[in-house]
């Protein structure tokens, strides 16, 4: 059964911004090559399908608008030469992944072209309904929803950030990581020359009464999946309620660029009945149970992060420090004063200690023998900034401090690093080398921004122009 459905798109500057960065492409079909839509038309699915896009730039002054409009009109070019449709499902994902890349090295291009450029990235998303089917495709932290009524609203994507992965993990709800400090924080895009972004790509099947929402950060950082789905869940025409999550959006404070495409399939295929009760709820979804120490270090990455990210610039924004994170722990009984070999606790020959991050109190080093002035108890966590022979960057290592119990279960004053925590596999961090360049500092802190419930106070509150922190291009770029 050939799918009917209706199209509609819409992007803001939002209520901070003095311009768009955001940019999206619709195709109402493929096969025609028609990249328009009209209000309220139903229309049939074509061969070739249709497509939504969104590209949502960073660069600040360094032209992130002209990255966004790269990409999706890369984008367009690679389906207007499409000549022969993909045989099957692995092929048109293998496509939408290729399509992703030719637009990262188009972007590239430009900036070597246009060297005041220099630094401009973008996220990409792209949603291609084709048969009964959504292939989505994307790098970065722009979204796909694909709701379906009765059923709790998750992303159909999965943001490459760091609080995204912890979500994945089941440490925290898609709620917690909207609202933490370190949202902003993402860990691929399109631009940087010297780190090709690795698309995802997933795949699943359309029935009537399925919406396909695609979206910049704008929408999903300022309201809740939750109040994302109370709209889509409105028996209204896709214009209105496009219109009303912008609104929505701006309402929360609109401190980002808001763009919102929505497809709704008005005829298809009907949904499989499930077992009543089968449907798992939004926290079984999302959240996991999981071991308190466990919880703690996930926690404390986070925050090593957002320490990092400071650590990194100077007054004048400029990047200064290591760009790599590697999560170490060290089993201490509590003291006053610890001695630590480097090279011993890094598992490594240590070129050159670049800098030491000693939050509890002072310290002093020798070589790389540091002497930390305690008191060191546990959950107390220290930063290595260092290089390595032969090696290009600089790294930072945090080290957590955790108990250390011998086998009569009387704390042991001897200090020995400890294997890493669950979830920490490789603590090798790859070297990471950039150009520096000049950024804008951050603007003053908006304490207008929708706070988290009284149960999650929090100490950082995001600010309206927050800048995003892309750790391989390692650029502070603010959209």
């Amino acid at each position: 059964m050939a799918l009917k459905f209706t199209l509609f798109g819409n992007t803001h500057v939002g209520s901070v911004r003095d311009h768009n960065e955001d940019n999206f492409a619709v195709c109402s079909d493929l096969s025609d090559k028609l990249w328009s839509f009209a209000k309220d038309e139903a229309r049939t699915l074509s061969e070739k399908g249709a497509l939504l896009v969104v590209a949502d730039g960073m660069g600040g002054t360094n032209a992130g608008e002209v990255a966004s409009d790269i990409a999706q009109n890369s984008v367009k070019k690679a389906f207007e030469a499409m000549e022969t449709l993909p045989a099957g499902t692995k092929e048109r994902e293998n496509f939408l992944k290729k399509v992703i890349v030719q637009a990262h090295q188009e972007v590239v291009k430009h900036q070597e072209d246009n060297l005041d450029t220099a630094g401009m990235g973008t996220t990409l998303v792209i949603a291609w309904v084709i048969d009964d089917l959504v292939h989505a495709a994307w790098s970065g932290d722009s979204r796909c929803y694909v709701y379906e009524e009765g059923k709790t609203l998750v992303p159909f994507s999965e943001d490459h950030s760091i609080v995204w992965e912890l979500v994945k993990k089941g440490d925290l709800t898609a709620e917690e990581a909207r609202l933490h400090p370190n949202s902003n924080i993402i860990s691929q895009s399109l631009g940087d020359p010297k780190n090709a972004p690795k698309p995802d790509v997933k795949t699943r099947p359309l029935y009537a009464g399925n919406k396909i929402l695609v979206c910049s950060d704008g929408l999903n950082g300022m309201i809740s999946d939750g109040e994302i789905q109370a709209y889509l869940q409105r028996k209204q025409d896709v214009a209105q309620t496009c219109r009303e999550l912008v609104e929505a959006a701006n309402n929360a404070g609109g401190h980002d660029n808001i763009t919102c495409l929505l497809l709704e399939v008005k005829e298809g295929a009907a949904a499989p009945v499930e077992n009543p009760g089968s449907q798992p709820t939004q926290t079984a979804v999302l959240r996991k149970k999981v071991k308190y120490n466990y919880a703690i270090i996930a926690i404390l990455v986070l925050a090593l992060a957002l320490l990092a990210y400071q650590f990194m610039r100077n007054a004048d924004g400029e990047k200064t420090g290591p760009t790599t994170l590697a999560l170490q722990t060290m089993a201490v009984h509590p003291q006053d004063d610890l001695i630590i070999d480097i090279n011993t606790l890094l598992s490594k020959k240590v070129d050159q200690i670049e800098k030491i991050i000693w939050p509890e109190g002072k310290y002093q080093l020798s070589g790389t023998m540091l002497t930390l002035l305690g008191p060191v108890s546990t959950s107390d966590t220290l930063f290595i900034s260092y290089t390595l022979p032969e090696e290009e960057g600089s790294f930072l290592s945090p080290v957590l401090f955790t108990s250390k119990v011998d086998e009569a279960g009387e704390a042991d004053s001897e200090v020995e690093p400890v294997a890493p925590a669950s979830g920490q596999d490789d603590m090798t961090p790859a070297p990471i080398q950039s150009p520096q360049r000049e950024t804008a500092p951050t603007p003053p802190r908006d304490t207008a921004r929708v706070q988290a419930p009284p149960q999650r106070q929090r100490d950082t509150v995001i600010a309206p122009q927050k800048p995003r922190l892309n750790p391989i291009n390692n650029t502070d770029t603010t959209k």
